[in-house]
C-alpha cells in the first residue's frame, strides 16, 4: 500500500499481488489477500515417475523438462539441476503431462515446462538454467504459437510474476 502511483513498477521485483493506493477500500485489500491466499495454498498436481526398482512422485512444479535419450530411457531434469532417469516410455510420460497446460512437446522427444523457458531464440527455447531445446521446425509456429499464448494467459492470470513460479 502506498500513497503514490509513480513508483509502481518498482515494486515488481519483489513479485506483489497488487498495488494498492491509499486511502483503500476494505474490499481492495480484502481481493488482494484473498489472491495471496489462492496463490500460496494452491496444491501442486504430483507425476509418479518410474526408475528401476522404484519410483518418484514428484510435484510438477519442480520439473523444468523431460528428455528421451538413446539409452531408451527418459531423463526428467528438474528445476534443482537434478536428473531422474525413469525406465517408463517416452509415450508413457508424455501421456501424464498432457494434461497440464505448462507442459510443450517442443520437438520430437522433449516436453519443456513453458515456466522454466527464460527466452525463445530462433528456433528456440533457452530454459532458466542454460539449457538450450529446438523447436521443431515442421510445425515450429504451432509451438510458438502455444508458447505465445501460455504466457498471455499467465500474465492475464497474474501467475507470471518472476522466477519464483
Amino acid at each position: 500500500m502506498t500513497t503514490s502511483g509513480e513508483y509502481a513498477l518498482r515494486a515488481f521485483p519483489v513479485h506483489p499481488f497488487d498495488y494498492v493506493l491509499k486511502p483503500y477500500t476494505q474490499k481492495e485489500v480484502g481481493k488482494v489477500l484473498d489472491e495471496a491466499v489462492r496463490v500460496l495454498t494452491a496444491t501442486d498436481p504430483t507425476v509418479t515417475i518410474k526408475v528401476p526398482h522404484s519410483q518418484y512422485e514428484i510435484p510438477m512444479r519442480l520439473i523444468s523438462s523431460v528428455v528421451s535419450n538413446r539409452e531408451h530411457t527418459v531423463e526428467i531434469n528438474l528445476t534443482d539441476g537434478k536428473c531422474i532417469r525413469s525406465i517408463m516410455t517416452f509415450r508413457e510420460i508424455e501421456k501424464l503431462f498432457a494434461e497440464d497446460s505448462r507442459f510443450l512437446l517442443c520437438n520430437r522427444g522433449i516436453i519443456v515446462n513453458m515456466s522454466q523457458i527464460s527466452a525463445q531464440e530462433k528456433g528456440v527455447f533457452v530454459m532458466k538454467d542454460g539449457t538450450r531445446y529446438p523447436i521443431r521446425v515442421n510445425g515450429q509456429s504451432k509451438v510458438t504459437e502455444a508458447f505465445s499464448q501460455y504466457l498471455i494467459s499467465n500474465m492475464r492470470a497474474g501467475k507470471l510474476r518472476g522466477s519464483k513460479k
